[in-house]
């Protein structure tokens, strides 16, 4: 016969309160023997996650990321209009993979207000990526991921990308000439 024991005491003799609280180390017992500890056996199971996954989980709940598929030869395009520097461009993206681990391209393109092109981050293949950049000018920031590589695969990408524009403490002026 199996039970549990709540600190060498047997479940059913256990007397507590609604105002008790009490930390047990709980334990599977067979037969008299102590067998394991019950946060061991429940270590490896499907059906528990931990505390730190179901917060993860949680506050996926209300992050404003987006989930688009990329056909095969095609990319998606992210643009940012930036009007001051020292802004931050932070990205967080991954792949929602199948059976096969997939990547695809991604690479950032800075345009300015007269048309010229000059790469920021140069291609690079990745399954997953997380990143920032503060601007040094303002204009169009464009976010790209490739998947032109591909000849059958389509990529279902999920991903988040914000701006951040510089903290301006109130009551600061650059006109304030110290003296």
């Amino acid at each position: 016969m199996s039970f549990i024991l709540l600190n060498g005491n047997p479940l059913f003799g256990l007397k507590c309160n609604v105002h008790t609280i009490m930390l047990f180390e709980i334990s599977v017992v067979n037969g008299g023997k102590q067998k394991e500890k019950l946060s061991d056996l429940f270590a490896n199971s499907p059906f528990f996650i931990t505390a730190e996954e179901a917060g993860a989980l949680e506050a996926r709940k209300g992050d404003e990321y987006k989930e688009v598929s990329v056909p095969a030869g095609k990319t998606h395009e992210v643009s940012l209009t930036v009007n001051a520097i020292n802004s931050y461009i932070a990205w967080d993206f991954s792949l929602v993979q199948g059976r096969v681990d997939m990547d695809i391209g991604f690479s950032m393109e800075y345009t300015n207000h007269s048309g010229q092109k000059m790469q920021i981050l140069p291609y690079q293949r990745y399954g997953a990526d997380q990143g920032n950049f503060c601007t040094c000018l303002s204009g169009t920031y464009k976010l790209i991921w490739d998947n032109s590589y591909s000849t059958f695969f389509k990529k279902v990408l999920r991903y988040k990308v914000d701006y951040i524009p510089p903290v301006v403490e109130p009551g600061l002026s650059s006109n304030k000439v110290d003296e």
